[in-house]
């Protein structure tokens, strides 16, 4: 549990980077409204622009026009430029981004099984790869989690058709497709922030980057909840050569309970956070909102595949040991 606090922090440590990209912002947009979009800041909006660019070099004292932020005149200008048919087309994409933070949950992983992974399976280092290529947490009610057993027993029997090819060469092969979809999250995450305006914080560039970030966070804690609800029972053969450990439920005692309503508030807030977040875009059409949602979409079914694989291992040490 260390290696992935630290590992979190590594990721919270390399977010602020993002703000050096800063400058490209007004100048990353996607393919569809481009051309719209470079001939209204070109035609239209030239001085907001290089105020705006003046800001950012520290010319100005305060913020340009007495506005929150120094990109708010580019933003006015750019919004009253554009054709109304192209306002409702972003206002559309707008919409469709905002409802993916809600829907995903239902293709990705839950924070009671990425506990499972991490906790009892002990692969701490592919589990943050998939929550991080995954940007997933379902919100969980206070006070009620599963026991582990009960968890496996609701998919007893999957994969199995797939035998059992060599254990390299199934992590190998785990590892490569994580980093592969974690690489394409924060891809699609970083084009996002360049790419778009985010109206809850316009003068920000890292918020779909933070929304990943808090996501890996909740399951975190969702970890160190089931961590306080189990006690070691004995060791059984592992999936791997080596050892797995089979826990048996304790008494709730007060670290569970805490713990359980911090991975109940967590994973509502992050569900909240996206909304407010991806709901607000602006300049980005329907077109390009797809493209990110079903880039965003293939992440977490990926990683979902793993982790299921990796569950139904678990589930045959843990389950068919007990018969």
């Amino acid at each position: 549990m260390q290696f992935s606090l630290a590992f979190l922090g590594v990721v919270i440590g390399l977010a602020p980077s993002a703000v050096a990209e800063d400058n490209q912002r007004f100048r990353s947009w996607y393919p569809y409204y481009r051309h719209v979009l470079d001939s209204a800041l070109e035609n239209n909006c030239s001085i907001e622009y290089t105020a705006y660019l003046d800001n950012q070099a520290g010319i100005c004292q305060y913020y340009c026009n007495a506005t929150s932020t120094a990109s708010e005149p580019v933003i006015e200008c750019l919004l009253s430029s554009l054709a109304d048919s192209v306002k409702s087309n972003m206002q559309s994409a707008s919409a469709l981004l905002g409802i993916m933070p809600v829907a995903l949950p239902f293709l990705g992983t839950g924070t009671e099984e990425s506990a499972l992974l991490m906790v009892i399976a002990r692969r701490p280092l592919l589990t943050l790869l998939l929550l991080a290529g995954s940007p997933v947490a379902s919100p969980l009610q206070p006070f009620e989690y599963n026991r582990p057993v009960d968890i496996l027993h609701r998919r007893k029997g999957r994969f199995r058709s797939l035998g059992t090819p060599p254990r390299h060469v199934v992590l190998a092969a785990e590892y490569t497709t994580a980093v592969l979809a974690l690489v394409n999250t924060l891809h699609v995450s970083w084009q996002l922030g360049l790419g778009v305006v985010t109206m809850v914080s316009s003068g920000t560039i890292y918020l779909p980057s933070l929304w990943v970030v808090m996501g890996v966070a909740a399951h975190l804690v969702g970890a160190l909840c089931l961590r306080s609800f189990i006690g070691v029972k004995n060791s059984s053969p592992a999936m791997s050569s080596s050892s797995i450990t089979v826990w048996t439920p304790e008494h709730e005692r007060k670290q569970f309970l805490i713990l359980s309503m911090l991975t109940s508030a967590a994973t509502t807030s992050y569900t909240i956070f996206g909304f407010l977040s991806f709901a607000s875009i602006q300049f980005i059409s329907v077109y390009d909102a797809l493209i990110v949602i079903g880039r965003y979409t293939v992440s977490v079914v990926v990683c979902r595949f793993i982790a299921l694989y990796e569950l139904s291992g678990l589930e045959r040490v843990v389950i068919d040991g007990d018969k």
